[in-house]
């Protein structure tokens, strides 16, 4: 348990997780309870123990902040989930995988690996390649890449654009695989 006070309500913040990965959030509640990682998931209480929100994110530095999803938003999201019907916040079923580690560049996402046998060395991408379409959606960044993989269908392929290290555009299809769970 941490004690703190809200500061306020209805804010967005970008949270990044241990691997740089980020994420904006929308319409938490932020406090001044040290959030460490570790409480995601648990409960913000008031002072007569009255669930207000789900811890979601904390501050690792500087002057401690917690954020939580507002309860009402919290159970919204757990009723989509179970009823096994996915969104754009929500993913349900198997996660596709594409089998390559990303990071921003202008244009597109640039790959900074490919795992041998995997469907990105499948389809033919490599190293310094720049995704910059997927599933005939335009890709600007890792976060875009992200995104459409979590509306892909493992098996199911689909057409993939990118850049070659030559500057050469290039096209194909890729095959996602099921992966880990995000």
């Amino acid at each position: 348990m941490a004690r703190g006070q809200i500061l306020a309500l209805h804010q967005q913040i970008v949270a990044k997780d241990e691997g740089g990965d980020s994420e904006t959030l929308h319409n938490v509640i932020a406090t001044d309870a040290p959030v460490v990682p570790g409480y995601s998931g648990g409960p913000l209480e008031n002072s007569q123990n009255r669930v207000l929100g789900v811890v979601t994110a904390g501050s690792t530095s500087g002057f401690p902040r917690g954020f939580a999803i507002p309860l009402k938003q919290a159970l919204q999201l757990a009723r989509r989930i179970e009823s096994g019907r996915g969104n754009a916040v929500v993913h349900v079923g198997p996660t596709a995988f594409l089998g390559v580690e990303l990071k921003d560049v202008s244009g597109g996402a640039k790959i900074f690996s490919v795992v041998p046998g995997k469907p990105a060395d499948v389809a033919g991408l490599g190293k310094g390649d720049v995704i910059t379409s997927l599933n005939s959606k335009k890709i600007s960044s890792v976060a875009d890449v992200r995104k459409r993989v979590l509306t892909l269908v493992p098996g199911k392929a689909v057409p993939i654009g990118w850049t070659d290290t030559s500057g050469t555009a290039q096209t194909g299809t890729i095959t996602p695989i099921s992966g880990p769970p995000q």
